[in-house]
């Protein structure tokens, strides 16, 4: 019998009626209303509207999520959806009976009237939490390596795992079955990109996989509701630290609070949530983008960790290379 691990998607608290309001002020305002963190657009306040990728929207460009699944939502049109393996049931139509996974689409990719950061990408999903959130490490093995076998046939350059196990603090060896295969979808061109966990503010916090020296880390940032870097803020459950392999984990931050995105229980609605889930969605929708003009994965990962700004006030192990940010 295979031992069953609790994975934790990073989904924290979903907030009251001020961030409806908010949300409807931006989205009223804008001539392409967008995905939204405490008010204000994802892409305004990173700075990417400005800057030399404003234009790009992750055409033909494939972001595999390992997650609940996917729910149908106006935003997302069935036939970027190109693939759906469920390695929890073993259902051939796509759903999400847990809302996590459906959340982290609709932040990448919607297109409806809210559209997320890579409005014109493909999706692959590879549902491996059940409806309670939880799943095993050989379901997440098989996951990836349906990833790796058929990275070719649906052009997947991005792994979104906003997913990490509990009680796995300390990073196992490089031969550890879940390392190895994420080294190998690295050296297969694959940007695999994971959230950092919410077991801030310890120290040494960074939850496995995402300590794996393969992916891109993802820390959470409060941007405390202005439109300005200066004030932002690591948030307290962002995990942090250097792992066992003494790599400087997260790799970097971005915005985590009062996100907006798809609520899996209602096809035209939207709904509010936190954590460094959404930062790593965050991070993988501009991975997409940028895939969309350059080919190679560690030209991706470079343009990520050299736009950044260093937070003011905020050890380098709290935010890496600091927050992302176009300059």
């Amino acid at each position: 019998m295979r031992k069953k691990i609790m994975i934790i998607p990073y989904i924290c608290s979903f907030v009251g009626l001020l961030c409806p309001l908010v949300f409807f002020l931006v989205i009223s305002s804008s001539k392409e209303p967008g995905i939204t963190a405490q008010g204000f657009g994802i892409r305004e306040y990173i700075g990417l509207n400005k800057s030399t990728y404003s234009t790009l929207k992750g055409r033909n460009v494939t972001v595999a999520i390992v997650d609940s699944g996917i729910e149908s939502h106006n935003g997302i049109q069935k036939q970027r959806i190109l693939a759906f393996k469920d390695f929890v049931n073993g259902q051939k139509d796509f759903y999400d009976d847990y809302g996590h996974g459906t959340f982290i689409a609709g932040l990448i990719g919607s297109s409806g009237e809210v559209t997320g950061i890579a409005p014109k990408s493909n999706f692959v999903i590879l549902k491996v939490l059940d409806n309670k959130g939880k799943t095993d490490e050989s379901t997440l093995l098989n996951a990836l390596n349906w990833i790796s076998n058929n990275k070719d046939k649906y052009n997947i350059k991005v792994v979104n795992l906003s997913i990490g196990v509990e009680n796995r603090i300390s990073a196992p060896s490089d031969e550890d079955p879940i390392f190895k295969i994420l080294s190998k979808l690295k050296n297969q061109g694959i940007l695999v990109v994971c959230s950092s966990g919410n077991s801030g503010p310890a120290e040494g916090s960074i939850l496995y996989p995402a300590m794996s020296k393969d992916v891109l880390t993802v820390g959470s940032v409060n941007n405390n509701r202005s439109l300005t870097i200066k004030d932002d803020k690591i948030t307290i459950s962002s995990s942090r630290g250097l792992n066992t392999s003494h790599s400087l984990k997260p790799d970097l931050v971005t915005l985590g609070v009062d996100i907006n995105s798809f609520d899996y229980k209602n096809p035209t609605g939207f709904t509010i949530g936190s954590g460094s889930s959404y930062s790593a969605a965050i991070v993988s929708g501009i991975a997409t983008i940028l895939f969309e003009k350059f080919t190679n994965a560690d030209t991706v990962k470079q343009i990520l960790r050299e736009n950044v700004v260093s937070l003011n006030g905020e050890r380098t192990i709290d935010q890496g290379k600091g927050e992302l940010y176009f300059k």
